[in-house]
């Protein structure tokens, strides 16, 4: 999973099944130390949580909707600084 932000949007893409498939991110609000996305690809909608860290790098879960307010928890991302 690799991912851009730039003001409240974005955009992630993964790959699957051998092919590279794109998302979109929107900015929902800010809860405790990190900040809530709503995501929406060509199979689903949910949500992303990212927290920032000291070193620079944002880790985060990853939720599909199934009607609870948060999500099914899809994963954990931890991704390094960017340059």
């Amino acid at each position: 999973l690799s991912f851009g932000l730039a003001g409240n949007q974005g955009r992630f893409y993964y790959n699957f099944n051998g092919q590279v498939l794109e998302g979109l991110l929107q900015y929902y609000s800010q809860g405790g130390n990190g900040y809530w996305y709503r995501w929406s690809d060509g199979y689903g909608t949910g949500n992303l949580y990212l927290q920032p860290y000291s070193d620079g790098s944002l880790r985060g879960i990853i939720y599909l909707d199934d009607g609870s307010r948060t999500g099914r928890e899809l994963g954990d991302w931890a991704g390094s600084r960017s340059s």
